[in-house]
């Protein structure tokens, strides 16, 4: 008689066996009910298989186990989502000055030390190797893709620009629309030392989050400044609009949206929102695109990736772009604007919405990565 055995589930599962014979009277109370011998691996069919024996009641069975190793999150939680991974392909696609491939294993970590997330119910942070923990990131993190689709959602009204009233209802609804519960937006130390100076204020991220109600406009005249952003890819938007062809202007109102919301301490989808403050100077040497297998795309599920790490004495950090991950976030965004937006408006087909952003989205990718990355090794990074 052969019993398949998971491995996650095998200690839970001898352990009910045990506690379910232990209740019975036709068993003595010092027999061993349960004895697990060890296990030989054998090939098969190019899988490992795992095969032992296990007494149960002084009955003996066969047992085999051909499943995947657990991952650190599904062994904390047997109920969590994954994508079954075998392990990380990761390759060099372009060669530069930088990090070499041993350093970005030892950052990323053992492919069961991931932790999966469904994009659509998790925050993006930005492409910078000074954010703190493993995360999803993109271009300019959840701001960035809010400020894409407004850019694409724009060039589709037959010509009609958006006003800051547009913007500021807009991402009002999406607030409460979209599934994830937290909306990120990034500063960094330089850029509010630099407001500082600028505004003439004492500012801290602590008073950015919460400002006097006399100093709130003319945080929000500097905030809408390049020099006083600390995202990068949002900077760069403001300081060289014409590389990405959108109007500076989409920028500053969604900039001037999300101060407004969170300085409103009556609307209740402020906590929602993140304001991050990076800290120190970048000091990225790699570039990495994170891509997922078909049935991580089938679950709506990708990998928090850590973008640093202290190694010996130093900190080796990377930029990290979740490509697949964000596509099912820009197909949330198309449904948004489609469907919750455009009531009023001429009707807007969410599927040319989200090849838009897509096709738009790599271009942003590409004006920004060139000039954050130019001279650095870029890898791509395959769950298998």
């Amino acid at each position: 008689m052969k019993l398949i055995f998971h491995k996650i589930f095998r200690i839970k599962l001898f352990f009910l066996l045990f506690l379910a014979l232990s209740l019975t009277n036709k068993v003595n109370a010092n027999q061993t009910y349960v004895k697990v011998s060890n296990g030989q691996q054998q090939e098969e069919e190019g899988k490992t298989i795992i095969v032992g024996k296990t007494t149960i009641n002084q009955i003996d069975y066969n047992t085999e186990c051909s499943c995947v190793e657990p991952s650190l999150q599904q062994m904390e939680d047997p109920d969590a989502e994954s994508c079954s991974l075998n392990k990380l392909k990761l390759q060099l696609d372009t060669d530069g000055q930088g990090m070499n491939q041993d350093t970005i294993r030892d950052i990323v970590g053992d492919v069961h030390s991931l932790q999966f997330v469904n994009p659509k119910e998790y925050y993006f942070m930005g492409l910078d190797g000074r954010n703190t923990e493993a995360c999803l990131s993109t271009p300019g993190g959840d701001a960035g893709e809010f400020i894409l689709a407004l850019f694409i959602y724009e060039g589709m009204l037959q010509k009609r620009q958006l006003d800051q009233n547009s913007v500021d209802a807009f991402f009002k609804s999406y607030l409460q629309y979209m599934k994830s519960q937290k909306f990120y937006f990034a500063t960094d130390d330089e850029a509010i030392f630099h407001m500082e100076r600028e505004t003439g204020l004492s500012i801290s991220i602590d008073s950015l989050k919460n400002p006097s109600e006399s100093n709130k406009a003319d945080l929000l005249s500097a905030l809408i400044k390049a020099e006083n952003q600390g995202d990068r890819h949002i900077k760069n938007l403001l300081k060289n609009p014409d590389l990405y062809n959108i109007r500076p202007e989409i920028v500053q109102m969604f900039i001037t949206s999300f101060f407004n919301v969170l300085w409103d301490k009556t609307n209740l989808n402020r906590e929602k929102l993140i304001l991050d403050s990076l800290v120190g100077q970048p000091s990225e040497s790699a570039f990495l695109e994170v891509r997922s297998n078909e049935i991580c795309l089938e679950k709506h599920l990708s990998p928090l990736i850590s973008v640093r790490k202290k190694i010996g004495d130093n900190w080796q950090s990377l930029f990290v772009n979740h490509i697949d991950a964000a596509s099912q976030k820009r197909r949330e965004l198309a449904h948004f604007f489609s469907d919750s937006v455009n009531h009023h408006q001429e009707p807007i087909d969410p599927d040319i919405m989200f090849n838009r952003l897509t096709k738009h989205g790599l271009s942003f990718l590409e004006v920004s990565g060139s000039r954050l990355a130019r001279y650095l090794p870029f890898y791509s990074l395959d769950m298998v």
